[in-house]
């Protein structure tokens, strides 16, 4: 199938792929990608279904001129007021598909069919009618690959259980920041973007003394966390005093979205019994890079500081300001 000049678009289009059986892997990203740098100021859209999901999810994916980074906004649904899951602004393609991942479940297997693009109009623009070639062929071995060798699963499960052995059954304070100075340095690289969440949980019994939640509080708390959050995000200690989360290509804005989760998923009910909702407080202060700073240091003062805030005026969440 002949590739013709994408660079026709006229800005504002939308260009639609053809319709996915399965969860898109790096290569149909890839694909994607290559698409909206050939059609910068257009929208390139690549929907899927699985046979075992009720759900149609659409990811779209932009390129300004002269951005390194695309922006990509997967939607729940597909019509005009479908729910947007997530938005990030990357070029790292494994961070999308893990990103997906987290949000459609397992892989269903390889993509049975090729991205075709197809017309959608948008903002008052249509894009002609574009046919592509498989981008993904090339990627496909021509040589037999040998058999697999065989990974020891369980040693990788159970060292991360050893490593995972801090507050409430999360990474312990030396391993978080090592996941943090491990992001920042692929920030520095690839320009990536992070964010950090500070918090921390107190039970107000009536008396207005704040008292340290219980430990299976904390531990039910920890476990609700864990399922608003990402399959990439990391939650561990900073101090003795707060726990963290490090949420790798995300903003500002997306560093607010998952604190006001976190937030929502102490109302589901009570933590314990004898502890009513009511009596949890939440605290949280969050900053990010490059949004507010370029330094791991200052990150985590920014975000400290934003937490203070948020335990004076009792405001929940907390954004430090952007520069």
């Amino acid at each position: 199938m002949p590739l013709e000049d994408t660079n026709n678009s006229s800005s504002g289009a939308s260009v639609r792929l053809q319709r996915l059986a399965c969860v898109p892997g790096a290569n149909e990203l890839s694909f994607v990608l290559e698409q909206a740098r050939k059609t910068t100021s257009a929208v390139i859209e690549l929907p899927w279904k699985t046979p075992s999901s009720p759900a149609t999810f659409v990811l779209k994916v932009s390129l300004d001129d002269g951005s390194d980074d695309a922006t990509w906004v997967l939607h729940k649904g597909d019509t005009l007021d479908a729910a947007v899951l997530w938005s990030f602004d990357s070029d790292d393609i494994s961070l999308i598909e893990s990103l997906i991942a987290a949000e459609c479940g397992a892989y269903q297997g390889e993509a049975s069919e090729t991205p075709v693009l197809e017309t959608a109009s948008g903002n008052g623009g249509t894009a002609g009618t574009l046919s592509v070639a498989p981008a993904v062929a090339s990627a496909i071995p021509t040589r037999q690959l040998p058999p697999p060798v065989e990974l020891d699963v369980d040693s990788a499960a159970a060292f991360r259980a050893k490593i995972k052995g801090g507050k409430a059954g999360g990474y312990p304070a030396d391993a978080f920041l090592f996941f943090l100075l491990n992001e920042f340095e692929k920030h520095r690289h690839t320009g990536s973007a992070l964010a950090l969440i500070v918090f921390d949980l107190k039970a107000n019994y009536g008396d207005g003394v704040p008292k340290p939640l219980p430990e299976r509080a904390m531990l039910e708390a920890v476990k609700r966390f864990e399922q608003v959050l990402r399959s990439a995000d990391i939650l561990g200690e900073l101090d003795e005093s707060c726990l963290a989360v490090l949420l790798p290509g995300a903003s500002a804005n997306n560093s607010i979205e998952c604190g006001r989760a976190m937030e929502r998923s102490l109302a589901q009910g009570p933590l314990q019994p004898g502890l009513d909702v009511s009596n949890v407080m939440f605290a949280a202060g969050a900053a990010s890079i490059p949004d507010t700073c370029g330094d791991p240091a200052v990150l985590v003062a920014a975000a400290l500081s934003a937490l203070e805030q948020s335990r004076e005026t009792r405001s929940g969440m907390v954004l430090f300001p952007s520069s």
